[in-house]
C-alpha cells in the first residue's frame, strides 16, 4: 500500500483535510510488521500502553511539511513512509 503514490497522495490529502477543515491533530502510525494485520489486532495483542508509545513517537504534521511532499519541494527526499517517522 505504501509503495503506490496515488495512496500516498490519498493519505496526504486526507491529512491536509482534516488539519485545515476540522483543526485535527495529525500523526501517520505505521503499525510494526507481525501477526497484527490491522489496528484491532495491534490492541488485542499489544494493549493500549504500546499503541499509546507508537503514537508518542511519531511527529504530528503540519500543512507546510504536506505541501512541500506533494509538491516535491520538500528539503529532504522522503522515503515513505519510514524516513518520516522517528527510529523506535
Amino acid at each position: 500500500m505504501w509503495s503506490k503514490q496515488q495512496v500516498k497522495q490519498a493519505l496526504y490529502h486526507f491529512a491536509a483535510y482534516l488539519i485545515s477543515k476540522k483543526s485535527a491533530i495529525v500523526k501517520i502510525i505505521v503499525l510494526p510488521k507481525g501477526e497484527a494485520k490491522g489496528l484491532d489486532d495491534f490492541l488485542i495483542k499489544y494493549g493500549r500502553t504500546k499503541f499509546q508509545n507508537l503514537m508518542n513517537t511519531v511527529p504530528t504534521l503540519t500543512l507546510k511539511d504536506i505541501q512541500e511532499t506533494l509538491s516535491g519541494n520538500s528539503k529532504k527526499e522522503i522515503k515513505f513512509p519510514l524516513d518520516i517517522f522517528q527510529a523506535q
